[in-house]
């Protein structure tokens, strides 16, 4: 199980970089997985969207990421960041 939610983290990381407000975060933006342009694609921005990664569908909305051109699905509700080692979870 822990494998499973593990790689789900792992999976939506990006997504929650790039969710963040600018203040929040560390290093150079990442670019969202290529699934999230392709959902947006042929979407006005502030349309909504949905990505699907893996076996799990991500309800959002379409916005330009910071550094892209295009648009990209926005989660909205991305989750949080991974657990951190040795945490015991």
């Amino acid at each position: 199980m822990k494998t499973v939610l593990a790689s789900i983290l792992v999976t939506l990381l990006p997504f929650a970089i790039a969710a963040a407000e600018p203040g929040e975060r560390r290093g150079p933006p990442r670019k969202p997985p290529q699934e999230a342009f392709t959902a947006c694609v042929n979407l006005a921005e502030g349309d909504a969207c949905s990505v699907k990664l893996r076996d799990h569908t991500i309800a959002g909305t379409c916005e330009k990421f910071p550094d892209q051109t295009e648009l990209a699905c926005r989660p909205d509700h991305p989750p949080g960041p991974p657990p951190s080692e040795g945490s015991g979870n």
